[in-house]
């Protein structure tokens, strides 16, 4: 497999860029904006200056679904007997 050749620094690195950039490319839904931006820099831009555009029901549907997804995960690693 090809990314055995590359090492785990680059491989985390990449990793941890394109998290970034999903959750950046997402925020502008989550928050309930309307903005144009293009790229990583221009869409982060957009926000911050639109962040008093926030519609507080999409934000608080948006963070209570991340919440539950990780309530959901810690329940998995919880044994109940």
């Amino acid at each position: 497999v090809l990314i055995d050749f590359i090492s785990i620094p680059v491989t985390v690195g990449f990793t941890s860029a394109t998290s970034v950039i999903i959750v950046a490319s997402q925020l502008k839904g989550m928050l309930g904006l309307n903005i144009d931006g293009s790229g990583f820099v221009q869409t982060m831009t957009e926000v911050l200056k639109n962040i008093g555009d926030t519609n507080p029901w999409d934000a608080g549907m948006s963070f209570s679904c991340i919440v539950f997804l990780l309530v959901l995960r810690k329940m998995k690693e919880v044994k109940f007997t």
